[in-house]
């Protein structure tokens, strides 16, 4: 899976690739990613050091959530846990 970010002044885009995990639990992925980036830049990283580590953060969540059986709508919730939770 590939986002993309541009810097509307300068024009330059960056690209940031992650496997693509064949699963339903997606559930909160747009909020998640946002809310890791602001959360990284409050950290002190630069916006496209942010958005790396909130990249890596949303996938793995993705990941440790493919195998689960979490809620019961079509499209299931992500382990936001998963780098502390032993699911």
């Amino acid at each position: 899976a590939t986002d993309v970010l541009c810097d509307g002044a300068s024009g330059r885009c960056l690209s940031f690739t992650s496997e693509f995990i064949e699963t339903t639990h997606t559930h909160g992925t747009g909020c998640t990613l946002a809310s890791s980036i602001a959360a990284f830049m409050a950290r002190g990283l630069d916006v496209p050091a942010a958005v790396e580590e909130a990249k890596r953060y949303v996938s793995g969540a993705i990941a440790a959530s493919a195998h689960l059986a979490l809620g019961t709508g079509k499209q299931g919730p992500m382990n936001h846990a998963w780098q502390t939770a032993e699911w």
